[in-house]
Formats: structure tokens, sequence, C-alpha cells
């Protein structure tokens, strides 16, 4: 038997995954859910009792049972059961597998296999929610964007939020991607006829690999993403790419490998976001030796803290000092422009939008959550 979930209880099953619970993703043979037939069966027929209770499935949460040759095709009692039409992927299910296999994981049904979406496909089912949300005018476009945008930034990042409280709950730090902008670009543009495929491909342009905290994603975007969704498109950056030490220069700087959160290397300027874990301990001694290291190769150290970022004007303040630094590499043209965007009131609705949708993971304290 094989038990497949749909978009929302997939992205549920992929956070825990990265959470470290002693299960890990697989490629599968698997293609169309089409090509099976459909058996809807009980709960305590299935052996997924646990699964259920931990993710919290409840009524409106679809959930595919899919059965070679199925003979019957019943409603399950407290679960509507769907079966979902996937956009082509080359991979549009993952196999949820125990990291162990001598250790069996009891999420995992004893007498089947457990699915979840691909996370490219997760995209692509929640682009066509939030284009169905800005048909009926819940959401503007831009806002819709900037959820979407929010949600590849953590799948395309190496952190995850907590599958059962996403706005509140904890964050984990240091995992793997599980997948990339670029493979999220093979996958959206070779789609056609899809819903929501021009809201996906709207947060291509946007996306990038590897931002490594919910703060970083706000930064990463707010700084350099298009001004046409909020952003100051200041330039081109990377998140979490370490330096380019030659041998020499480690002979005269004290830590082995610099790895600022955001990086303009043209203009050798560094961003590092600060939460309060760079407070506690000797992080603040660590943070010291490194602003020396950056002064010392030649690279220029902006250091933001929640309370330079949580409302527009305190950003655009500090976002005034990044500018300042790119005025002597490119002119006066940087600050014209900076100013003309800040002043226009459209622009201003835009970057509220931004902190509106991202504020909820911009707490201060996130970072002393826990790592995997």
């Amino acid at each position: 038997m094989n038990i497949f979930t749909a978009d929302t209880t997939s992205l549920k099953i992929i956070r825990l995954i990265r959470r470290g619970e002693g299960l890990r993703l697989a490629r599968t043979d698997v293609t169309q859910a089409d090509d099976f037939d459909v058996a809807y069966m009980q709960l305590h027929k299935l052996g997924i009792g646990r699964l259920c209770n931990v993710l919290n499935i409840g009524e409106t949460d679809p959930l595919c049972v899919i059965v070679t040759k199925a003979r019957a095709r019943k409603r399950c009692k407290g679960l509507r059961c769907v079966i979902r039409r996937h956009p082509r992927c080359k991979h549009p299910f993952l196999e949820v597998a125990p990291a162990n296999a001598n250790c069996p994981n009891t999420l995992i049904p004893t007498d089947g296999r457990l699915y979840v979406e691909a996370p490219e496909s997760i995209v692509v089912s929640m682009a066509s929610r939030l284009s169905k949300y800005v048909r009926q005018k819940k959401y503007s476009e831009e806002r819709a964007v900037l959820m979407l945008l929010k949600l590849c930034l953590e799948l395309c990042g190496t952190y995850s939020h907590d599958p059962l409280d996403p706005w509140n709950g904890e964050v984990t730090y240091g995992t793997e991607p599980v997948m990339s902008a670029e493979s999220l670009k093979e996958v959206v543009e070779g789609l056609s006829k899809v819903p929501g495929l021009p809201l996906a491909r709207k947060v291509l342009s946007l996306v990038y690999n590897n931002s490594g905290s919910p703060e970083e994603s706000f930064m990463g975007h707010a700084l350099f993403g298009s001004s046409a969704y909020g952003g100051l498109d200041l330039g081109a950056f990377e998140a979490n790419k370490a330096l380019d030490i030659s041998a020499e220069q480690l002979r005269v700087i004290t830590e082995r490998r610099i790895r600022p959160d955001l990086s303009m290397e043209a203009y050798k300027l560094a961003i590092e976001f600060k939460g309060k874990k760079h407070e506690q301990g000797d992080n603040p001694q660590k943070d010291r030796v490194r602003s020396l290291d950056y002064q010392t190769l030649g690279w220029r150290e902006f250091a933001f803290w929640y309370s330079d970022v949580r409302t527009r004007g305190l950003f655009n303040a500090s976002a005034s000092r990044i500018v300042a630094a790119l005025e002597n590499y490119e002119g006066p043209t940087v600050r014209r422009r900076f100013e003309r965007l800040i002043s226009d009131p459209s622009f201003s609705e835009l970057q509220d939008t931004v902190l509106e949708v991202f504020r909820p993971w911009l707490r201060d304290g996130a970072n002393e959550c826990k790592s995997v």
C-alpha cells in the first residue's frame, strides 16, 4: 500500500524530517498518482495513527491512499481523501524512509510506503492556492509573491520552521536544503497550463540559495530584491558564501573560514544579522575578532540587529549605510535612486508589505533555537 500526502501535509513532513526525526527523503520511480487506483480506507487499517497525530491531520486535510488495482472505493472516516493531478515534474514524489535502515521509524506505515510531494511540486501547488486568493481579492499579487518567496527561501535555505507552529514555534538551523533555486527554475519553466504558474514564475527571479535564517531571508530580499516587490535592488549578492582567503591572508587573520550572511564580493561588503545568540557566552568576543578580520582583509562589515529593521523607517536608515558605501564605487546615482524609492508612497506600501509578510519570523532572539 502506498500513501501519498498532499502539499500542506507534505510540507509538514519535510519540516519534521529536517528537524532530525530519524527520517530522510529518497528519490523514487513513482511519477503520476493518476497511474494508480484509489481506495479510501479507515485510518486504523492503514497503520498511520501516529503520523496523523504527530501532524495534526484534520478532517479537511487531503491524504491520498493509493492501492494498486483497488476493488473497493470507500470514503474513510475523519479524513477527506482526494487524488490530485501533479505537475509533470521529473520527480513529483519523494519517499519518506528511515535514516537508519536497521531502525524502522513508527511514522512510516508497517505495511506500505509513505510519499510526499517534491518541494518544487509543493511550491507550484502553493502558487495555485495563492493565485486563487489573489483572484478573490484576499491578497494583492505582491503579497502573494512574497508569501511564496518566503516558503521558497526556506526550502532552498539551511533552516526549517516548526511543522506544527511555523509562525511562533522554534526554528531549526544548520539543515540541508531540500531543493535549489536552479531545480525550481527547471521545473517551473518546463510546465504549461498549470494553475498558479504565472505566480510561481514571478518568484524565480527573487529566490536564491543558502539563506541561513528567516532574518537573513528578509534582509536578502529587502536589500537586494526587485523594487517591484519592495526590495531596494542594491545589486548582485550571495548568501553564506565563504570568503576566498589566500594562504598569505590566513597568516594575518584569526578565523580560518569567514562566511558572511550576505555579501557583495565586487564591493567587499559583508552584511551580518545579529540575534540574541550573539550576546551570549563568548560570541561577542568572536564577533569582535571577525570584525577585525574583515578590516584586515579589506572588507567592510555591516551588522544589523532586530532593533535596526523592525520598522520601515529603521530599516531604511540602516540600509542607507550600505548605500553610502556603494556610492564610493558607483557614484551619486545610487543615493539618488535610493532616496527616490523610499520617498515614493507606492514603494513605501510595498516595503510595509514585505515587513508584514516577514515580521512574524523576525523575532528578537530567534537564533536561540536549536540546530541539527
